[in-house]
């Protein structure tokens, strides 16, 4: 038999008889999926078939106006390459003459030019080839459904056109193309289509590239193939550096980071006791990215990094809460023997108990380094000094930040264990006001300097003339305040936004700054922040004690006796490792700054023998390459200024790219998509951050420069908060912010004022106006705004 129907049984023919496409439409409908009526001549099949009766009673089967006239060629289609597209396809009358001659032509497509490049180009030959002949729908809509996107999404995608899917693959037509993630996002019932699709992935277990055309309630698959190529994506994500590097990174800053995270995760890794695979490599040498000159996450060697670990599960999903990634892990998970959790453990416990050591170690390295004399001849010492201290020193400093991600994520899932209401809400309350907190340190002193300046009745000096004016005069007003302004500039005046960045200015750097900012504090603020935080220590102390209770009413004596205890242990545990990670994070932005005046100085020395433009050049060189200059070697200075240039160029012209995204291993075009755009999610919910309810007045603020804008009592919206910002907590009765996760510096703080706060809304900017009144709800991570 050379012609077969295509509603036979798959099993009566082969698919070395009648060609990979209908082969599979065979199999499809053999599970109850639904193809256009129709049937396949063979490969066999003789070209002097015009005198065959079997074709002609085929032909009596076809009632639809127009037929469709396909190749079926025998390895047509295939995982690794696919001819879609060299060969020809036929829309004709439903007419023996003009089906015969449609028939024809197939078979001469067999050796187009377009497929013998192919061929060659994949050493694949076609030939031999069926034929398939059925009837033409007349859709409504056509189009084709990737079970998973092409570039590796883990999203099924569908792109689709109104009438026939031919406009859509000869390019006539633009389709919509759009993830599938809910019903209603469609003009047909997708859910059918989706029904469809997985039940033809199931059959074939494989991802499938699925034609179809809906007619009148119902969709018909015109063929299936395996999806060529998946790509292998990787996530990236900038929600949590954005806070210690908000703006463009210069090549030495970004050169600097990428070396400083390998060693970071490395060393911690060994230092835990880890047992590393040997791809691990690979990971930690590209666990940060850049993006419009912006750093970002590589999010899936991150999480391949903790799939390493025993209790991957815990780690992963307390470090997606630390920088505040709600996309969910992307690894396959391994299995760690009782040794390497043993080993593990072993390394948690001991580095616990040193974590004052490492902080201690931390503080006396930094500060020797920051107060050393800056002079010319030992530039080379303290340039190489800062890379030692970042690349090999600084693991002490991480065991701050594995600390706090680790009891922070524990003492959640202790608290989601306990079956009690608003688990996220009580953790919030637990860490809220902790003691020595050294952020906290700079609002103090504002206080102070405020309340002197109302003591001396020198308020409408600040506030009536310019912050020049103010610097200028201040020592011939008061001494004493002068004094303290000086004093607050030295100590904190590196605090600032952007202050691990080398391309703006700190308070030490331009003290009129500071005037500005003080000025709004001394308009603003009334609320004594040394009363306000016993409050809060008190109100914490007292929330401890009343989910005590809770659960020992909950529990009977022995069990709720070890809850207690476990919980007081993770409460205290996480309020001492946040103190030290903030302790070492302000540490990193006094190393930073002291590092950026050795370069400023080394820059100035290069600008002066006209071996670069300007001092600031020196930060478009990377730091192996200031090195090497160090070190004597040979060095073409026209290079490096051309160099120096074309990096400037690559830096001015960089666009900011979205918060998430995927690229996919193996482009080398930039491809990338993004993530925020897949996710099903509340446009108006994040992470709750701090608890509370309040409903106000919203200020969208980009920079603590414009917080003259905020009046007390008004609800903060911006996309990042640092270190900078610290002067507008007092002022403020929400916080909303677009970036970040639940240790980021706003979430830290909004806790220690008390002041509801939902951090990680993608967007929320845009969404809400200046004046837009709405209501932060801190227990539920919702901003809901009144129309």
């Amino acid at each position: 038999m050379q012609i077969y129907d295509l509603s036979i049984d798959p099993k009566l023919c082969s698919e070395q008889m009648v060609g990979g496409k209908a082969y599979n439409l065979m199999s499809i409908n053999s599970v109850d999926i639904n193809i256009p009526a129709g049937f396949v001549l063979a490969a066999d099949f003789k070209q002097d078939f015009i005198r065959e009766s079997e074709l002609s009673a085929h032909l009596t089967k076809l009632k639809s106006k127009w037929v469709m006239v396909r190749s079926s060629a025998i390895g047509e289609d295939g995982v690794d390459h696919s001819f879609a597209g060299q060969l020809e396809s036929f829309q004709v009358l439903n007419s023996k003459s003009d089906i015969i001659e449609a028939i024809e032509k197939c078979w001469m497509s067999l050796k187009n030019k377009r497929v013998q490049e192919y061929e060659l180009k994949f050493s694949q030959e076609l030939s031999r080839m069926g034929v398939i002949v059925q009837e033409m729908i007349e859709p409504d809509y056509a189009g084709v459904l990737f079970t998973r996107s092409p570039q590796g999404e883990d999203y099924a995608l569908i792109e689709y056109v109104e009438g026939h899917c031919e406009k859509l693959v000869q390019g006539e037509v633009t389709p919509v193309s759009k993830f599938i993630r809910k019903e209603e996002d469609f003009p047909f019932p997708i859910n059918d289509l989706v029904k469809d699709a997985n039940k033809i992935k199931d059959y074939y277990k494989s991802e499938q590239d699925i034609e179809w055309a809906y007619k009148n309630g119902i969709f018909h698959i015109v063929q299936t193939r395996p999806i060529t190529k998946l790509k292998k994506q990787i996530r990236w994500s900038s929600t949590n550096v954005n806070e210690n590097y908000p703006d463009k990174l210069s090549p030495l800053l970004y050169s600097i980071a990428r070396r400083s995270y390998y060693f970071y995760f490395k060393n911690i890794a060994r230092e835990l006791g880890i047992q590393l695979p040997r791809e691990s490599e690979q990971v930690f040498t590209n666990t940060i990215g850049v993006w419009g000159q912006r750093m970002y996450y590589n999010m899936t060697h991150l999480h391949t990094l903790f799939s390493y670990t025993p209790f991957d599960k815990l780690i992963t999903k307390s470090f997606d809460n630390f920088v505040g990634y709600q996309k969910g892990k992307n690894f396959k998970e391994l299995r760690n023997s009782m040794l390497n959790k043993s080993r593990f453990i072993y390394g948690v416990i001991l580095h616990w108990m040193r974590l004052t050591t490492h902080v201690s170690l931390i503080k006396s390295r930094v500060d020797r380094y920051y107060d050393k004399k800056l002079e010319v001849s030992s530039l080379a010492e303290d340039y190489h000094e800062f890379l030692d201290l970042r690349f090999n020193f600084w693991y002490h400093a991480s065991f701050a930040d594995f600390f706090s991600m680790l009891f922070h994520g524990s003492l959640g899932y202790f608290l989601t264990k306990l079956k009690l209401e608003d688990a996220v809400q009580k953790q919030n309350n637990l860490i809220q006001s902790i003691p020595n907190l050294i952020s906290n340190e700079p609002i103090f002193k504002l206080w102070e300097i405020k309340k002197e300046i109302e003591k001396q009745q020198l308020q409408n000096f600040f506030i009536d003339n310019t912050a020049a004016i103010v610097f200028a005069e201040l020592s011939t007003r008061s001494i004493k305040i002068d004094l303290m302004v000086k004093d607050y500039i030295q100590a904190w005046g590196f605090r600032c936004t952007g202050e691990l960045t080398f391309l703006g200015q700190n308070y030490i750097e331009n003290p009129i700054g500071f005037i500005k900012m003080l000025q709004t504090y001394i308009k603003t603020h009334d609320l004594d922040p040394n009363l306000h935080f016993k409050q809060k220590q008190l109100e914490q102390a007292q929330f401890l004690l009343d989910l005590e209770k809770q659960i020992k009413k909950k529990y009977h004596f022995m069990k709720s006796f070890f809850q207690i205890k476990t919980l007081r242990f993770l409460v205290n545990a996480t309020m001492k490792s946040i103190s030290a990670r903030e302790t070492v994070r302000l540490r990193q932005a006094k190393m930073y700054f002291k590092f950026k005046q050795v370069c400023l100085r080394l820059g100035q020395e290069l600008e002066a023998k006209e071996l670069i433009t300007r001092s600031q050049d020196i930060f478009f060189l990377e730091y192996d390459e200031i090195s090497r200059l160090l070190n004597g070697e040979e060095i073409d200075w026209k290079y490096i200024k051309d160099l120096i240039n074309l990096r400037q160029e690559q830096f001015e012209r960089a666009d900011e790219k979205p918060e998430n995204i995927a690229s996919f291993a193996g482009e080398f075009d930039n491809v990338f998509i993004d993530q925020d755009l897949l996710q099903v999610k509340d446009k108006y919910s994040g992470l709750a951050a701090c608890g509370g309810l309040v409903r106000a007045r919203a200020v969208v603020i980009d920079s603590i420069q414009d917080i003259d804008q905020l009046q007390a009592g008004d609800i903060l919206v911006t996309k990042q908060t640092d270190p900078g910002w610290i002067c507008a907590f007092p002022l403020i009765s929400g916080l909303v912010v677009e970036r970040g996760g639940m240790l980021s510096h706003g979430a830290i703080v909004a806790r220690e004022f008390g002041i509801p706060a939902v951090v990680g809304i993608k967007g929320i900017t845009k969404l809400i106006k200046t004046g837009d009144i709405i209501e932060v709800d801190g227990n539920r991570g919702r901003v809901n705004v009144e129309l």
